[in-house]
């Protein structure tokens, strides 16, 4: 049987092959600290995708043109773990793309203020940069939700060391002094969807990504040609902020979204929401 005529029985009946209700996602995890040695770190598996955030502090120079402000980089990484097709070596477009969408959801959303990143003991000019990378370990779907709540944890858990001039107008870590945590000012959540035929689904599993019409985007973020990673797609994601409000909405082309499907979508993002901002209040 065809991998969609097998699905459409399911969807004819508004459940799916895994039991799960159109609307909702997968089970979700976050263990915070998994990484000893970094600055701030959690893995979060959803479903059978698995994502470890790191975060990495630096001190570097501000930017000529924000003297005031600190910076993040973020990084999506495809691991050859993630899947057997991941081709380990090469530039992956879809990840980078994706990393850069993340880097906007954190910058827009003010995330952090990046004012709370200059080092005043310093004098001008010297500030932190937030290195925060993302190791996708296992792909089944909807790997931008898990990267993003990766992201916040990993942040919430970085812990930066208060700083002091030393010898030769050089900065040492200042002694007995207790890091400094940085602090979330706010907390944007993704929820992605997949369009299958006239049918929605929430946090779509890799074969609902497929079905959903992201096959060539799915083989790029796995290791395809940039061709790949430019296909269209019916597959979305809704980012809402703290006081619920539409904060974004992506998607890779692909066929236009009605209305009641983009109401319904930010209703259930809002939903995804409050149960994402109970775990990070899990401390």
């Amino acid at each position: 049987m065809h991998p969609r005529e097998f699905y459409e029985r399911f969807l004819a009946q508004s459940v799916r092959p895994d039991g799960r209700a159109l609307t909702a996602t997968r089970s979700t995890t976050v263990t915070r600290g998994a990484v000893g040695k970094a600055d701030g770190s959690a893995l979060v598996k959803q479903g059978s995708t698995t994502v470890l955030g790191t975060v990495r502090a630096e001190v570097t120079s501000a930017a000529p043109d924000a003297p005031n402000a600190g910076r993040l980089a973020v990084n999506l990484v495809m691991t050859a773990l993630a899947s057997p097709t991941v081709r380990a070596g090469r530039p992956n477009d879809a990840a980078a793309a994706m990393s850069h969408t993340l880097e906007r959801i954190i910058a827009s959303n003010e995330v952090v203020k990046v004012e709370d990143l200059v080092i005043s003991e310093a004098g001008v000019g010297q500030v932190w940069i937030l290195y925060c990378d993302l190791y996708c370990l296992d792909y089944d779907g909807n790997v931008m939700d898990a990267a993003l709540l990766a992201l916040l944890a990993a942040l919430q858990e970085t812990k930066l060391p208060v700083l002091e001039m030393g010898p030769a107008e050089r900065l040492v870590v200042a002694p007995g002094a207790a890091p400094r945590p940085v602090v979330l000012n706010h907390t944007p959540v993704a929820l992605t969807l997949a369009v299958i035929d006239t049918h929605v689904v929430a946090d779509p599993t890799q074969q609902e990504e497929e079905l959903g019409g992201s096959v060539d985007v799915d083989a790029a973020l796995l290791g395809g040609s940039a061709l790949e990673a430019g296909a269209t797609s019916d597959n979305f994601t809704v980012v809402v902020g703290d006081n619920d409000e539409l904060s974004g909405l992506y998607k890779a082309g692909g066929t236009a979204l009605s209305d009641e499907v983009l109401r319904q979508s930010v209703e259930l993002a809002r939903v995804r929401a409050a149960e994402v901002r109970l775990m990070l209040a899990q401390v």
